[in-house]
């Protein structure tokens, strides 16, 4: 069997026990030890707000070119991106598993998904509630100690947190991401091989191929394939 090995963590998650870097390594790479062989390893690490993920989308790409098996420590390492992630490996055929249950059938890979998404929302709920109750101290003249021990006076701007503002931010990001003229070359002819019905790994080896680039000037990968398909089918 070949493996593909992937770890995440957040800034927040790197030094809990059982999430960090090395404890997933160790696991995740004692399992392929024992039962095959090494493709390659990829890690993301992020921010909590960031959507970032080059990481996974290297190892999807190296699951489909090797005909290897993903592996995590836990499926909620897949989850953060959402299901999007999970569809691509489905529709790529590629098989996915968690070292520390790997005989698990589908449906119960189902179930963790949308536990480990459930989590992820009310983790981001609590984060809410808990950047509100800081600036009412401060609007009320209390000081908040940080964990690191500093004086927090200011969590910037307050109309940068509000939804419309991040809602406007993502808008600009679209529409800046739409006029990107490496998207709209690359775009038009991901929607044409999809129409003649080609999967998403095969456009992506004739993107590259032919020289298209992203809009950042790297070689394309099937996640960004499926993404700017939707963009602008």
């Amino acid at each position: 069997m070949k493996y593909v090995a992937y770890y995440r963590v957040s800034t927040e998650e790197q030094g809990v026990s059982g999430l960090g870097l090395s404890a997933q390594k160790e696991s995740v790479l004692g399992f392929i030890s024992d039962n095959g062989e090494l493709v390659s390893e990829h890690q993301d690490v992020e921010s909590g707000g960031s959507e970032s993920r080059v990481g996974i989308e290297k190892a999807i790409e190296d699951c489909n070119l090797h005909g290897a098996t993903l592996v995590v420590k836990e499926l909620s390492r897949i989850t953060r991106g959402g299901y999007k992630y999970r569809q691509l490996l489905e529709e790529l055929n590629i098989d996915f598993i968690e070292c520390v249950s790997p005989h698990d059938p589908d449906v119960v890979k189902d179930i963790k998904f949308s536990l480990a998404k459930e989590e992820r929302n009310k983790i981001r709920q609590r984060t809410k509630d808990a950047l509100q109750q800081i600036k009412c101290k401060i609007a009320n003249g209390e000081v908040h100690i940080s964990k690191a021990g500093n004086v927090v006076k200011s969590l910037g701007s307050p109309q940068n947190l509000t939804d419309k503002a991040r809602e406007h931010s993502l808008e600009v990001r679209k529409k800046k991401a739409m006029n990107n003229q490496n998207n709209i070359r690359a775009g038009a002819f991901i929607v044409a091989l999809r129409n003649g019905g080609n999967n998403f790994a095969q456009i992506t080896k004739e993107l590259n191929s032919k020289g298209f680039k992203t809009s950042r000037g790297k070689t394309f990968t099937p996640v960004q394939t499926k993404r700017l398909y939707e963009r602008y089918c």
